[in-house]
C-alpha cells in the first residue's frame, strides 16, 4: 500500500514539474478544494494585512466592515476545505465552529437493517418481534448545523465574487 502513495507522490511532482501549467491530474479531480486551500491561505495573509495596514477598501465601506466582509469570504473557503476533513486546517474548522457528524444522541440516526425470522428478506423496517436486527449503525448529523454552514458559504462565495477585484492594496 505504501508503495501506491509513493508513486502517487512522484507522479504527482513529476506532472508538476513538466508541464507548462505545473498542476497534476489530482489536483484536476478536486480543483475546488485545491482552489480553495490557496484562496483561504491568501485571503487570511490578506486580511492580516488589511487589519494592519487598512488599505485599499472598497469606495463606501468602513475599514471594520470590509474586514467583516473578509470574513465571510474566509469562511466559505475554510467551510469547503473542512468538508474534507482530515487537514490540519479542516480540524480547527471544526474546532472553532462544530462538526456536523459529531457523535451527540440528540442527532442519532440510527440505521439498522433486520431479517425477517420466517421469509428471510432483509429490511430496514422491524415487521415482528421475532425479527433479527442484522446491522446496527448509528449515524450522527446535525442537519441544522449543516445548513447554517451552507447558507453562510453561500454568502461567503457571493460577497467573494462581488468584491472579488477589490482583492487588492
Amino acid at each position: 500500500m505504501k508503495l501506491l502513495y509513493i508513486k502517487r507522490f512522484f507522479k504527482k511532482y513529476y506532472q508538476k514539474l513538466v508541464r507548462d501549467t505545473h498542476t497534476s491530474d489530482e489536483e484536476c479531480w478536486d480543483l475546488f478544494y485545491y482552489l480553495s486551500v490557496d484562496i483561504y491561505k491568501k485571503l487570511k495573509e490578506f486580511r492580516r494585512f488589511q487589519e494592519t495596514k487598512g488599505i485599499g477598501i472598497p469606495v463606501g465601506l468602513s475599514n471594520e466592515k470590509w474586514l467583516s466582509i473578509i470574513d465571510e469570504m474566509l469562511f466559505a473557503f475554510w467551510y469547503i476545505i473542512s468538508e474534507d476533513g482530515s487537514t490540519k486546517i479542516a480540524k480547527e474548522f471544526k474546532k472553532t465552529y462544530g462538526d456536523i457528524y459529531e457523535e451527540d444522541e440528540k442527532y442519532n440516526d440510527p440505521f439498522k437493517i433486520f431479517k425477517n425470522k420466517e421469509t428471510g428478506e432483509l429490511s430496514n423496517q422491524k415487521h415482528s418481534e421475532e425479527d433479527e436486527t442484522i446491522f446496527d449503525l448509528k449515524c450522527y448529523y446535525n442537519k441544522d448545523l449543516h445548513m447554517k454552514f451552507e447558507v453562510r458559504k453561500e454568502k461567503g462565495l457571493k460577497l467573494f465574487s462581488k468584491y472579488f477585484q477589490n482583492l487588492c492594496d
